[in-house]
C-alpha cells in the first residue's frame, strides 16, 4: 500500500518553449488514490530421479483493482504559453491566476488559451491483472 501522489496544477510559460510551471505550489489539487496491489506467486518442484520439473505460476494484481495513478495537471489548452517578463516573475511580482484569465478572455493579444478538458481527470491507471506461467527442467 502507498499513499496517492501529489497532484499539482500547472500552465505552460514563454511562447515556443512552453516550459512547465506548477504555479499554485506542489499538491495544490490534493492526492491520487491510495495504491494498494495483491501480487502472488506459487512455484512447486517435482523430483523425477535425477532430474526435476519445476512449475510456478505468478499473478500480479490478483484482485485486478483499478486505481488512478496519475491526473492531467495542465490546465490551459494552447499551443503558446503564457508570456510574461521574466525579471518580474523572479521578483514574486507576477500573479499567474490573472494572466490565465487574461489567456482564457483573449485579452493577451494572442490566441486564447481555454481550460483543457482533461484538466484534473484521471489519465493513467494501475495495470490489469496479469498471469504468468513457468515451467523449469533442472537437469
Amino acid at each position: 500500500m502507498a499513499s496517492g501522489v501529489p497532484v499539482s496544477r500547472e500552465v505552460a510559460v514563454l511562447p515556443t518553449s512552453n516550459y512547465p510551471v506548477q504555479y499554485a505550489g506542489r499538491g495544490s489539487d490534493g492526492r491520487t488514490p491510495m495504491f494498494s496491489q495483491t501480487d502472488f506467486y506459487v512455484q512447486h518442484e517435482f523430483r523425477l530421479g535425477t532430474r526435476a520439473i519445476q512449475l510456478n505460476a505468478t499473478v500480479q494484481n490478483l484482485f485486478n483493482e483499478k486505481t488512478a495513478t496519475s491526473r492531467f495537471s495542465t490546465q490551459l489548452r494552447s499551443g503558446n504559453g503564457l508570456d510574461f517578463d521574466q525579471a518580474a516573475f523572479y521578483a514574486g511580482q507576477i500573479n499567474i491566476p490573472a494572466l490565465i484569465n487574461a489567456a482564457s478572455a483573449g485579452v493577451t493579444g494572442t490566441a486564447p488559451s481555454y481550460q483543457d478538458p482533461r484538466f484534473l481527470l484521471s489519465n493513467d491507471f494501475q495495470a490489469p491483472i496479469l498471469a504468468r506461467f513457468g515451467v523449469k527442467f533442472i537437469f
